[in-house]
């Protein structure tokens, strides 16, 4: 080719990518400019007057919320956004349990609401270094799990469900447990990843429930689909679980507990172990199953009395005016 020709079609093919790039920046400009327009400037008073349907609009001012729906099963089963939030645009509560979910999922609801992630509010407003944080503290805090249950009497379905495509298997992946049982106080993800169970999961991507051979949390904690996440809990993890009706090294005088911890009946103690050994024999042999669970009693036992024997000594030294600040003022 001619040189002359050369930088003849060099200045046409970058006549044409400035010419392309131009339109595609300024599109893209007018498409902010609209967005940004209908964000920014669209008061309430004319969503209010608007002839538009939720998803009409939805899908211009939030595009991401408008296709999570249409990709969800809510969108399939021609549930529309006023079916969970209702009409009343002024006045917008958040679509929880009680006041959505449970029109068309009464029995998830009911489940959930006798399980410990219905506590999880009361369990804050228990705890004394939750009392002394501030309102920002706690709500970048610990608010963003425990508000899981929404209050005294109601829950958010979309904390493991993801709003707004409310997807089943995702649900029941343990990255959505993760994002609260984890760390230091509650290290349950860590020991699920380091288990058996942890490593084959991570080796096929997939759980038992989607076909896969690992059990993952639902597995053991929510068997048969049940929302009651205690469902197989029997006496539970260590100073916040329960103590068995009896055992006086774990009773004070008064027959209660020395730590914070609920009595269980040993009739009921079987039965929940029973269901939980049930789910366990599905892959490992009985004499297996039965050891680890008689050990890991003995280590919650062992170390609970630990704990007492600190509580007490805790104790002695408030009385004796030793603790400042008194924990009690």
């Amino acid at each position: 080719m001619q040189p002359g020709n050369l930088r003849l079609v060099m200045t046409v093919f970058s006549a044409f990518i400035i010419i392309y790039f131009g339109l595609f920046i300024t599109s893209g400009e007018a498409r902010d400019r609209e967005f940004t327009s209908v964000v920014r400037t669209m008061p309430l008073e004319e969503i209010l007057k608007s002839k538009q349907t939720c998803e009409e609009c939805h899908a211009r001012v939030t595009p991401g919320v408008f296709q999570d729906h249409q990709r969800g099963v809510h969108a399939k089963e021609k549930v529309t956004c006023t079916d969970c939030h209702g009409s009343n645009h002024a006045g917008f509560p958040p679509a929880t349990a009680k006041r959505a979910c449970e029109k068309c999922h009464p029995q998830e609801v009911e489940e959930f609401m006798k399980s410990k992630h219905a506590q999880s509010w009361a369990n804050s407003w228990e705890n004394a270094r939750y009392q002394m944080q501030s309102p920002d503290m706690r709500d970048l805090g610990c608010n963003g799990c425990h508000n899981i249950s929404y209050g005294w009497q109601d829950a958010r379905c979309d904390y493991c469900h993801g709003k707004h495509k409310f997807s089943a298997a995702e649900a029941r992946q343990p990255a959505v447990c993760a994002t609260c049982h984890m760390g230091p106080d509650h290290p349950q993800i860590e020991a699920y990843e380091d288990s058996p169970h942890g490593k084959a999961f991570a080796r096929e991507g997939k759980g038992y429930e989607d076909g896969g051979k690992a059990p993952t949390c639902v597995t053991c904690h929510q068997p048969k689909g049940t929302h009651d996440v205690s469902t197989n809990i029997s006496i539970g993890g260590v100073s916040l679980g329960a103590v068995l009706a009896g055992d006086k090294d774990l009773l004070d005088q008064q027959g209660k507990p020395y730590l914070k911890a609920g009595i269980m009946e040993p009739e009921k103690f079987r039965a929940k172990r029973a269901q939980m050994e049930a789910i366990c024999l599905n892959c490992h042999p009985a004499a297996l199953v039965k050891e680890d669970f008689a050990r890991a009693d003995r280590l919650k036992k062992e170390t609970e009395l630990k704990v007492i024997q600190a509580k007490k000594i805790i104790e002695g030294l408030n009385r004796d005016g030793l603790i400042f600040p008194n924990p009690e003022q």
